[in-house]
């Protein structure tokens, strides 16, 4: 069954697996992802890990960041970042 979860550090080496070329033009691996998270000054961003039963087949991030509103007037709306899935599942 899939399911998300929140993010959790030991989710880490099941969301390493390597994206090809033409994937890293439109995401990010969850490595890069979460260094982004890191270096921001709010709290606004939510790693969150997809599971095939318990074990992570892929990754995104839930961003509230005020940089939506580039894209929008919506103040309820959220950004889908660094969305990927393992390529070898």
């Amino acid at each position: 069954m899939i399911h998300l979860e929140l993010f959790k550090k030991e989710d880490l080496s099941g969301v390493s697996y390597a994206l090809d070329e033409t994937q890293m033009r439109f995401t990010a691996t969850a490595q890069q992802a979460l260094q982004n998270i890191s270096e921001r000054d709010d709290n606004d961003a939510f790693p969150v890990t997809i599971l095939e039963d318990d074990t992570p087949v892929g990754f995104f991030v839930l961003d509230f960041g005020e940089d939506k509103y580039e894209l929008t007037d919506n103040e309820n709306s959220v950004l889908l970042r660094s969305l990927s899935v393992n390529p070898q599942l």
